[in-house]
C-alpha cells in the first residue's frame, strides 16, 4: 500500500458538527472502503463547542477536529 498523507480544511460546514458518533461512523465506513483495519476509536468533546475524533487503523490513523462555532 502506498501511504499518503492529506490535510483538508473545510470552512462554512452545515450539520451537526457536535454529532461525535456520527463522525466516526463516517470515518470508518472510510477507512474500510480504501482497504484500511481499524483497530480503535477515542473522542473527546469540549465544553460548550467541538469535539476531536480519532480513527486508529492498523496502517496509521484518520483525525478530524471541529469548530461548529466557526462552522469549520
Amino acid at each position: 500500500m502506498k501511504v499518503k498523507q492529506v490535510n483538508v480544511d473545510c470552512y462554512k460546514c452545515s450539520g451537526p458538527l457536535n454529532n461525535s458518533e456520527g463522525l466516526v461512523e463516517v470515518m470508518e465506513k472510510a477507512a474500510i472502503s480504501v482497504g484500511a483495519k481499524v483497530i480503535g476509536q477515542s473522542v473527546k468533546s469540549y465544553p460548550l463547542y467541538g469535539l476531536t475524533a480519532v480513527v486508529f487503523l492498523a496502517e496509521s490513523h484518520i483525525l478530524v477536529t471541529t469548530y461548529p462555532e466557526f462552522k469549520y
